[in-house]
Formats: structure tokens, sequence, C-alpha cells
């Protein structure tokens, strides 16, 4: 069995956390091939990604790499909307909560070098490449959702 990840966008606005969507909605058990395909295409979606879980929260960390945001818990300022999901979450297995604003994964250093001690025979690789599509294509697509990057946050948690 997986680690998945549970994760949540909020964009500030006016001095407040608002939770925005920007997955489309998903019922895993009445989805369509179609409907699923177009889910795994979002910019915003993040499939199990060790490696990113790893640089998030120290998560499933086989790669030595200095996570963003071990676990903070929920922002103290989070929306209601998401402190509601959060509080449902967590009454069920699931396990290191925190937040990571959209400046800290920009400043986070993606040109380190890693290996996975659980396959040492692998050679070593660039996280950047390592954590695709996130840094290809997520990280981009977050960049033009606000104009302040201290403006769009992700709370999210692992089962």
């Amino acid at each position: 069995m997986g680690t998945d990840i549970y994760e949540r966008w909020e964009i500030r606005q006016e001095g407040r956390w608002q939770e925005v969507e920007l997955v489309p909605p998903f019922d895993w058990e009445t989805a369509t091939d179609e409907e699923e395909a177009v889910l795994f295409a979002h910019p915003a979606f993040l499939d199990r990604d060790y490696r990113l879980f790893a640089v998030l929260a120290d998560v499933r960390n086989t790669f030595g790499v200095r996570p963003i945001a071990p676990p903070r818990g929920l922002p103290q300022d989070a929306s209601a909307t998401n402190r509601l999901h959060f509080a449902e979450l967590h009454s069920y297995e699931f396990y290191g909560l925190s937040f990571v604003t959209l400046s800290e994964l920009l400043a986070y250093d993606w040109q380190q070098i890693i290996t996975d001690s659980r396959r040492i025979w692998l050679p070593p690789e660039s996280l950047w490449t390592a954590a695709e599509p996130f840094t290809t294509i997520t990280l981009p697509y977050l960049r033009t959702l606000v104009e302040n990057t201290d403006d769009l946050r992700m709370i999210f948690t692992f089962d």
C-alpha cells in the first residue's frame, strides 16, 4: 500500500484566506475514463510522488532532502471550509498535516542532486528532473494564479 497526498489550496484576498478549487471535483467511484484523463492532465493534479512528499513534509524521504514544511499543523488563519475539511480527515488515519506557500515552493533548491536510498543502483539525478511534472508543469501553472506568491498556499496531509 502506498502513501497519498490530500491537498487543498487557498488564495489570500483582501487579507483573508479563501479556499480555491484548482482541480475539478472528482468522484473515483463514478468517474468515466474520459473524466479520469481530464483529472490526470490538469496542471494542479498531484499524483503519488514520493520525491515531492519528501520535499513538502519529510514523508517517504529516502532521498535525504531537507523538507520545506515538516508537519506544521493547520494554519491558524485557514478558511472555514478547509478547517472543516481537515478536521473531518483527521478523524481517520491521516498524518503530516502541514502547509506551504507558493513562495516557499519557488525558493526551494530544486537543483540539488538526489539519490534514493532504496534504489542505490540508480544514478544520482537532479531533484528538478526527479520531481517532474510538479517542477515543470505545476509550479509554472501555480505562478500564473497570483501576483504575490505569498498569497497562494497548499494545505495538505497524507494517508
